[in-house]
This record gives C-alpha cells, structure tokens and sequence, in this order.
C-alpha cells in the first residue's frame, strides 16, 4: 500500500474501505486496539491468533502460549515451526472479505518471522502500524511476559547459560528479542508511533493518532 495521506484516510474510514494492520511484540496493545476499533469505529477486526488457536482445538491465545510453552522446553522447536506454519496460512490470505467494513488486521508478535512473500502481501494490503516499546519499558514488558504468557517464538535469540534457570535466561534474552524484532517490525511498518500513546484510548481516538501520523 502506497503511504497515505490523511484526506485519503478520511475518505478510506468514511467509505469503510481502510485497511489497518498492527505489529509490534506480545502484551503491547495490538488487540486492545483492534477490539476499540471494531467496538467503536464498526471495524472487522481479524485476529491472527484466534485462527490459530481454533486450528489447534484451543479456547484462546493464553492456550497457545502454554501448549507452545518455554523454549528450552521438550518439544518446543516442533511446536515452534507447527505455529508459524499457521500463522503464515492464516496471515498471508490472498483476498479478505470484511462484509463491507474497514479492517483493522491483528498480525501476531510473530510475523516478522514470516515469509518475504506474506510480509509483502500485508504492506501491499494494508496500512501497516508498528507499536514501538520505548527502551525504558523494557523491564515491564518482560514482567508482562510472565503475567500474561501468550504465544513467543524465540528464533535464536533464547540463550540459557549453564547454572541459569529457565526464568534466569528469558529475563536474560527478552531484551535482546525486542531489540531483534524492533528492528524487523520498522523494516515493514509504513508509520511507527508509540504505543504509550495508544494506552487508554477509544476506538475513534486510536484513529486520529494515525492520522496525525501521516502527511497532510
């Protein structure tokens, strides 16, 4: 998708035609957003995760991320490719029906793990966000992690130094993850905006927070 302006933004909301797509890790708000959107602005919202949890037989993403579970964990690099097998079924879709509505697609934390070719075909399809961490929270996002554990694929960024206990070495290299992915994330985004500033927000104001974001 070419980038935007914002009287074309406009158009796209009013006609019901925008097509929004959120990256940006785990616990950073990328579905809280989605749902604001799709309660507030009458967007259809599509979840990645939920496609994959009903893949997979499971209730919801927490039941993702404990069947996936810890990366050194037996089994974990099967279940690992298992993942992101479907989540590049369920995100490089071709065509996406949407009833009509403007769309708000919620990519999973994972996506920069994708192919070239799924990757190409959410920038070509949709206006791509990117929710940036600020550095300073990188030590709440870690708790996060272990509050609220949703599906995480490691690559090779997981480092377990002998002696360490597994929670020893997810503090260790979650910080080295995100700088990872941060760079991956902003190498597909079309605008990359804060997510603090997203935190507390409606659905209409989510949407003028991208708006300002785009040239006039």
């Amino acid at each position: 998708m070419e980038q935007l302006r914002q009287s074309e933004f406009d158009t796209h909301v009013k006609s019901g035609t925008l097509r929004l797509a959120f990256v940006g890790m785990s616990n950073v708000g990328k579905s809280m957003r989605a749902k604001s959107l799709a309660q507030d602005c009458n967007f259809f919202h599509y979840n990645v995760d939920t496609h994959i949890a009903d893949d997979l037989g499971f209730a919801d993403v927490r039941a993702i991320g404990k069947w996936l579970g810890y990366p050194d964990g037996s089994g974990y690099k099967e279940r690992e490719k298992k993942y992101l097998e479907l989540e590049n079924l369920h995100t490089n879709l071709g065509i996406l029906s949407t009833g009509g509505k403007s769309l708000v697609f919620d990519t999973t934390g994972s996506v920069v793990y994708l192919p070239d070719e799924t990757t190409k075909w959410l920038k070509n399809n949709t206006l791509i966000v990117y929710l940036v961490i600020d550095k300073n929270n990188v030590e709440e996002m870690t708790e996060r992690f272990f509050e609220n554990i949703k599906p995480l694929i490691w690559g090779d960024m997981f480092v377990k130094e002998e002696g360490q206990s597994t929670e020893e070495a997810i503090r260790r290299s979650y910080p080295s993850l995100l700088h990872y992915r941060a760079e991956k994330y902003a190498g597909i985004a079309h605008l990359t905006i804060p997510a603090d500033l997203f935190w507390n927000t409606n659905g209409i104001q989510v949407l003028d927070i991208v708006k300002q974001a785009l040239p006039e």
